[in-house]
């Protein structure tokens, strides 16, 4: 039978795997907007403005998946942390 320091474990390993994600999504944010800015040039005056659009609604799903990601490691941490205070209570 699973005891609170297993679901401490398990919450902690969970944190683990999702800022894992959120690096890798980090990464992705980071190649898309470089492919605008290759897109772009420097003058602006030859891009494809299909193109550059579309990286920039790939880029707005990218920081959309961050910012629930950001939301759901804040989560499972505070539920960590009310585990590890019941835990404190019953020591």
């Amino acid at each position: 039978m699973p005891g609170p320091e297993d679901e401490i474990r398990s919450l902690a390993d969970k944190i683990k795997d999702l800022k894992k994600h959120r690096s890798t999504m980090k990464t992705k944010l980071t190649r898309t907007l470089n492919q605008v800015k290759s897109e772009i040039g420097d003058d602006g005056g030859n891009m494809d403005r299909e193109i550059v659009g579309e990286l920039m609604k790939k880029a707005d799903k990218i920081i959309e998946e961050l910012e629930t990601l950001n939301q759901e490691i804040f989560l499972v941490k505070e539920m960590n942390m009310a585990k590890l205070r019941n835990i404190w209570r019953t020591v």
